[in-house]
């Protein structure tokens, strides 16, 4: 009896020490989420802000656009009056302040028809600096002159039909900006709306330039990179903290956030002490649990031989071929959609009718058919996926294809492949009608479940037609 109890202690003894050890090195894994969790919160509040604060920059910042290319075709003096009412159009959306066009001296004039000059105010300055040669983007008015300050100068470098060159400049203003994009911001958060070029539109240090402000903190061309790519960035910053910037349709820059260590574990606190309430609860629970488990598994095993059942395992291959079967094809499909970046492929659905089927083909048909398989698997990659579904058919389905001209391609090569089966009356012993159902992933369905029904439509009106080819899903 001894002994026995001893062959469970032993066990159970070690498992304690090994949920102790794993506790302990998971719960630096809980801390580390906590502070993805804690940065997701903030980079979707920040997201939804700028969402809502970006409609009339971004209306006028299309408006400013529109204009250039048009103003391409007038004459800076001989159009004025054409040019003046595409710049009224302009002004006439929500926080538009003024628009004007001048040429690279700053001399021209506003939606008004009134002449105006820029020359030699620090804004102009930067607006000659930045886009002399040509471009679009944003400048922040920070003192006063013909803009009002803090608004945000929309900037089009403009070549005139008369070979002059100049800029359009439309003026937004938001009496608000920084609450509207950085709402309830923790203390301890350093916030800052940029532009490309580093300028601070709105938040802490407004005004200044970003990248020299904290040009020992943030990875300032990893960011610039992000920001063209439209990619959100978040990175550990040694002996700091963490660094969050969410791109802004605004600025054509971005919102970023300079987050503390001591900030971030005063917001990641509540998550720490639940975990050690946890592992309290789980070691106060572990031996209940351990022998509820012994329990369950000794009934099982007496219901097993009372009733005489054999557990089998079920398997995701089909039997016949080797490949993959229905489900366990779907389900290969849907874990690509979740961790491929491309997310994109096309899916064949193939079936084989054999004519004159007699009782001596039916005997050779397993070898048959198993032959058939080792082509297809020969015929594609191996990270693409070959399937048989339920009813007989075959399932092609190939990853990363979104090009139309290499889904043609695919589809040329299957309906040649198809030709070949087709001819080759040694595969089968007899002739065949081969047919084909194709459907694009994700245009025709978004997971396994519903691309598979959307070939296997196509292949049904495939064989309906019986003219061995290839029917498209619509």
């Amino acid at each position: 009896m001894k002994k026995a109890y001893l062959k469970w202690l032993v066990p159970i003894a070690a498992l304690c020490v090994m949920v102790g050890v794993a506790c302990f090195i998971y719960g630096g894994v809980v801390k580390k989420n906590a502070v993805m969790q804690t940065i997701n919160m903030l980079s979707e509040k920040v997201t939804r802000s700028l969402y809502s604060a970006d409609l009339s920059v971004k209306t006028a910042e299309v408006c400013n656009n529109t204009a250039a290319v048009s103003f391409e075709l007038m004459r800076f003096d001989e159009d004025k009056d054409k040019i003046v009412k595409m710049l009224k159009h302009a002004v006439s959306y929500e926080n538009a302040q003024t628009a004007v066009v001048c040429d690279q001296n700053g001399m021209g004039y506003n939606e008004k028809g009134d002449s105006i000059s820029l020359s030699g105010t620090p804004m102009f300055e930067e607006v000659k600096n930045n886009y002399s040669r040509g471009g679009k983007g944003f400048v922040l008015v920070s003192e006063e002159g013909y803009f009002r300050p803090h608004s945000i100068a929309i900037v089009n470098h403009v070549g005139f039909a008369d070979g002059m060159k100049g800029f359009i400049i439309t003026s937004v203003y938001y009496p608000d900006l920084h609450e509207r994009i950085f709402p309830q911001i923790e203390n301890g958060i350093t916030t800052a709306l940029i532009g490309l070029n580093g300028t601070v539109i709105a938040g802490d240090n407004e005004g200044t330039n970003f990248w020299e402000n904290t040009d020992a903190i943030v990875p300032k061309d990893t960011i610039k990179l992000n920001i063209s790519q439209r990619k959100k960035y978040f990175a550990e910053v040694p002996g700091y903290g963490y660094v969050l910037m969410v791109p802004s349709d605004v600025t054509n820059g971005a919102a970023v956030l300079l987050i503390e260590n001591k900030t971030i574990a005063e917001m990641t606190a509540l998550d720490v002490v639940w975990y050690r309430v946890f592992v309290g609860v789980l070691f106060g629970a572990i031996c209940l649990y351990i022998l509820i488990l012994l329990l369950s598994h000794y009934v099982e095993r007496m219901l097993s031989k009372f009733l005489g059942k054999k557990e089998k395992e079920e398997t995701e291959f089909d039997e016949q071929t080797g490949l993959l079967n229905e489900e366990a094809f779907i389900l290969a499909i849907d874990k690509y959609s979740r961790l491929s970046e491309v997310n994109s492929g096309v899916l064949f659905a193939l079936n084989i009718d054999i004519l004159g089927k007699d009782d001596t083909l039916s005997k050779d048909l397993d070898n048959q058919i198993k032959e058939f398989s080792g082509k297809l698997t020969k015929n594609y990659r191996s990270s693409d996926f070959l399937g048989r579904g339920k009813n007989g058919e075959f399932f092609i389905f190939l990853r990363d294809i979104s090009e139309e001209k290499d889904i043609r391609k695919q589809t040329d090569a299957l309906q040649l492949f198809m030709h070949d089966i087709k001819a080759d009356n040694k595969m089968f012993g007899t002739k065949v009608n081969v047919s084909a159902g194709r459907a694009i992933f994700t245009k025709d369905g978004g997971c396994g479940e519903e691309i598979v029904s959307a070939a296997r439509d196509a292949l049904a009106v495939s064989k309906g037609d019986g003219r061995n080819s290839i029917v498209f899903y619509k």
